[in-house]
């Protein structure tokens, strides 16, 4: 505890330094980035806001979104979470995590039990991502959830036969 106050204090204490020296979108985003790793949520979104707004047609941009987002799903804002991650996969159709973002969707809607809704995300995922087998997984719980044992029983019936090395077989084995 002593020592977050302590990152809190120097952060506070140099930001107005190093906010004014950010001349490229890359320096900004390796900072805002910083402050995520650190878990200071609220002033890396802060950040990634402020590269978006200097710098809208970077690749950058692109991330901060995606980072933004994140910050929403970490710090348990799953509502806005969701609505800026539904807002990635309308604006930016080429991706490259947009798996991740599906995934991710699905998730928040699992943690707030919509879990119909959570379904409907996790079928989105194609069948070809790394994430597929997980997905298939929070799919099952989901069902379960809503008292369908039998649709629920069936995937993961497919997740122990399909998906041997799942993080998650053990609990479908146990589901």
């Amino acid at each position: 505890m002593k020592k977050t106050k302590i990152q809190i204090i120097i952060i506070l204490l140099i930001l107005p330094c190093i906010l004014l020296s950010y001349d490229n979108p890359m320096d900004l985003y390796k900072f805002a980035y910083g402050l995520y790793k650190d878990k200071t949520y609220q002033l890396s979104m802060e950040q990634f806001q402020k590269l978006i707004t200097l710098y809208p047609d970077s690749t950058e941009a692109i991330n901060s979104n995606y980072m933004i987002a994140e910050c929403l799903y970490k710090t348990g804002d799953y509502e806005k979470a969701i609505k800026k991650y539904e807002d990635i996969v309308g604006r930016y159709t080429s991706l490259e995590y947009k798996d991740t973002v599906l995934y991710r969707i699905g998730e928040c809607y699992y943690r707030l039990k919509d879990y119909e809704s959570a379904v409907k995300w996790f079928k989105i995922l194609p069948t070809e991502s790394y994430l597929y087998a997980d997905a298939l997984f929070w799919m099952a719980e989901s069902l379960y959830n809503q008292n369908n044992f039998n649709d629920a029983i069936k995937i993961y019936e497919k997740i122990t036969a399909d998906f041997p090395s799942c993080k998650l077989i053990d609990h479908a084995y146990y589901s």
